[in-house]
C-alpha cells in the first residue's frame, strides 16, 4: 500500500494562489510504472539472498556430517587397522601352504577383504584430517605425469583408453595444492569412471579423457568418460556422505573429493546423462 502525500502547498505563490505549471501530487510517485522496476529489483535481490542461504545451509550440513565422520574415525581407525595388518601378514605367510592343498583362493579372499577394510579406514582417516592440508606450489605438467604413471597399468587391466591432454598448458603453469589430496581426488574420479564404463554397454570401447586448460587466473581440469552415466537421484545425492549405489562402497569418496577441492578454494561441477557418460570439471586457482 502506497502512502499518499500532497505537495501542492510547496508550490503556491506569495499571494497564496497555486502555480499550476509546477503543481503535482503523489500520482507521479505512486505510479506503478515508476515503482515497478524498484520492486522487481528488490524481489530479485531477495530471491538471490534466499538461494545463497540455502547453499550455505547445504554446505554446513555436509561439513557437520564430515566432522562427525572425522571424530568417529579419529577414535577407532588406528585400533582397527593394527589387527587387520596382522591378519593380512599371517594370511600371506599361509598362502603357500594353502596353495599346496588347492585352497589358495581362501587366502586371496581374506587378503582381498582385509584390503577393502583398510581402504574404508583410509577414507575415514582422510575425513578426519582433510583440514590439515599442506599446500605448496605444484607444476601441472609434472603432477599429471605422476597421475599418468599411476593409472596406465590399471587402464590396461580394465581395457580402457585413458588420455591426458596438456596441449593448452605451458611448463610453468602451477597451482598451490596438497598434491597427495588432489591426487586422491583424481584417482577417485578415475576409479569411478572406470567402474561406470565396466557397467555400461561401452565396456569394450571405454575411454576416459582428461583435459587441462589454463586461463589467466585459474586452471580447468575436465574428466570425461563414456560410462553408464548417472540419473537425477544419484546426481542430487552425489556429495552426500554415506550415500552410495555400490555394494562395497562407503559413500565417502565424492563427499571427500568435494571437501578437498573446496579446501583448495576451488570448485567441482558435474554433468551426466544415463547411457552416454559423465564429465567432471574442476577449477583451481593459478599460482604465480
Amino acid at each position: 500500500m502506497y502512502m499518499r502525500h500532497n505537495f501542492r502547498h510547496r508550490f503556491r505563490r506569495k499571494n497564496n494562489t497555486l502555480n499550476k505549471n509546477t503543481s503535482f501530487t503523489d500520482k507521479t510517485l505512486s505510479s506503478p510504472d515508476h515503482i515497478s522496476p524498484q520492486v522487481e529489483s528488490m524481489q530479485k535481490k531477495y530471491e538471490e539472498a534466499e538461494e545463497q542461504i540455502a547453499h550455505l545451509k547445504n554446505i554446513i550440513f555436509h561439513q557437520e556430517r564430515l566432522c562427525l565422520v572425522g571424530r568417529f574415525a579419529a577414535g577407532i581407525a588406528h585400533e582397527v587397522r593394527n589387527p587387520l595388518t596382522i591378519i593380512k601378514g599371517f594370511m600371506q605367510l599361509l598362502h603357500k601352504d594353502l596353495e599346496r592343498i588347492d585352497k589358495k583362493d581362501y587366502a586371496e579372499m581374506v587378503i582381498s577383504e582385509v584390503n577393502r577394510a583398510n581402504h574404508i579406514i583410509e577414507n575415514f582417516l582422510t575425513a578426519a584430517k582433510f583440514n590439515e592440508s599442506s599446500k605448496k606450489k605444484v607444476y601441472l605438467k609434472q603432477f599429471f605425469a605422476e597421475i599418468d604413471a599411476l593409472i596406465q597399468s590399471e587402464a590396461l587391466l580394465r581395457n580402457i583408453q585413458i588420455s591426458i591432454n596438456l596441449e593448452q598448458v605451458d611448463s610453468n603453469c602451477a597451482t598451490q595444492m596438497d598434491s597427495q589430496e588432489i591426487k586422491q581426488v583424481f584417482l577417485n574420479l578415475l576409479k569411478n569412471s572406470a567402474e561406470a564404463i565396466e557397467d555400461s554397454p561401452n565396456k569394450n570401447e571405454g575411454y576416459i579423457c582428461i583435459k587441462v586448460i589454463q586461463k589467466n587466473e585459474y586452471i580447468k581440469i575436465s574428466i570425461n568418460d563414456n560410462g553408464k552415466g548417472m540419473d537425477d537421484v544419484v546426481l542430487s545425492n552425489l556429495y552426500t556422505p554415506f550415500f552410495t549405489t555400490k555394494e562395497e562402497g562407503t559413500g565417502l569418496g565424492m563427499a571427500l573429493c568435494r571437501e578437498i577441492i573446496h579446501n583448495h578454494n576451488g570448485k567441482i561441477e558435474v554433468e551426466s546423462e544415463v547411457g552416454v557418460g559423465t564429465r567432471f570439471d574442476i577449477y583451481l586457482n593459478r599460482s604465480e
